[in-house]
């Protein structure tokens, strides 16, 4: 392979973290999966979530991070053992339920959460939006 083709096959091999045109990172997605400082992270499913209960367990002490993916919420937690119990804790006082609960590697979606402080749900959410389709 020629240094050109080499160049360009390890650039295409990286992500990039950008927030605000600021370069926050660059490198492979297992190598930025592997900053995550957290590495014991929770999937959860509450029902019903309200914004009170994820606001709750943004502030917990026993987790490092929060993001919402899909129905679920991704937590980096220090201790699995004391996230549960808070967990449990927390859906209680709020009126919900646990639907599903498992341990997970960090995601490149963590990894970004984490690195920037910023709810990948929320930046999805305020995308502008494309009215009227494409054009002829």
């Amino acid at each position: 392979m020629n240094s050109l083709a080499h160049r360009w096959v390890n650039i295409l091999a990286h992500d990039s973290i950008l927030v605000k045109g600021k370069l926050i990172a660059v490198d492979t997605p297992a190598a930025l999966c592997a900053r995550c400082p957290s590495e014991m992270a929770l999937e959860v499913v509450i029902e019903p979530s309200s914004e009170a209960l994820q606001t709750d367990l943004q502030q917990s002490a026993h987790i490092r991070s929060f993001s919402r993916v899909g129905d679920a919420v991704h937590l980096g937690v220090i201790s699995y053992t004391h996230a549960l119990q808070e967990i449990a804790t927390l859906a209680a006082r709020h009126g919900a339920e646990i639907k599903a609960i498992r341990s997970i590697t960090p995601s490149l979606e963590d990894a970004f959460v984490q690195m920037t402080g910023m709810d990948v749900a929320v930046l999805e959410s305020n995308k502008p939006q494309i009215q009227g389709g494409p054009r002829a």
